[in-house]
Formats: C-alpha cells, structure tokens, sequence
C-alpha cells in the first residue's frame, strides 16, 4: 500500500513538471482581454504586488481601482520561461512593450466589452 502511494506520488510530480513545461497557452479571464504572450504592461500599482496564481492576482487587481492588467513575468529567467513559469503582478499602464516570456492580460473598462470589439 505505501509503495502504490509512493508510485502515485511520483506520477504526479512527474505530470505536475510536465504540464509546467508544456504550459504556454495561459487561461482567459473573465472581465480581461488576453492573454497576449510575450507582452508586458509597465507601471506598477500596488508596488507591483506579485501572487503565485493568475486567481489571487485577478482577485486583487479587481479590488484595486487603479490596477489596469496582470502581467505574468518570468523576469527574463531563461529557466523560467523554458519551464512557463513566473509570477502574477499586477499593473497599472499605460505603457506596454513586447517582452519575451511575459504574458499580460488587460482589464476590461467595462466587463464584457472588449478593446479589441471598437
């Protein structure tokens, strides 16, 4: 019985690492347009606070009036962004710039209506 738990341990960790690696098609969130990958949006809000999920940082960025999108960095890590990995900031603007590795999502004005539908 231990050794099963043992194998099934290591078949999650090993599928755990490879659903990392192979994950560059990040979620879509409701309220944001994006993702766009390797996109970044500068300015930070809050001093750029980071979460190590997209959910927590969706939930603070809704709570803050002046945050204007989520960017997921990997702050040019090579490691980090061969394995999909980062951390989510939040961000207020205006300014965004290609960067390789990043994904960003944009807050929606109004939720529902996307920038990309004008």
């Amino acid at each position: 019985e231990m050794e099963r738990g043992r194998i099934w341990a290591a078949i999650w960790l090993f599928a755990l690492v490879c659903a990392a690696g192979g994950q560059s098609q990040e979620d879509a969130l409701v309220c944001y347009d994006g993702p766009f990958e390797n996109t970044m949006m500068d300015g930070c809000v809050d001093e750029c606070t980071a979460f190590e999920t997209l959910p927590e940082a969706e939930t603070h960025c809704n709570s803050l009036g002046d945050c204007n999108g989520i960017v997921k960095t990997t702050y040019g890590d090579e490691g980090a962004i061969r394995l999909g990995v980062g951390l989510y900031e939040v961000r207020r603007g205006p300014g965004i710039s290609d960067l390789r590795g990043d994904t960003m999502w944009v807050k929606q004005e109004v939720c529902g209506q996307s920038v990309m539908d004008e």
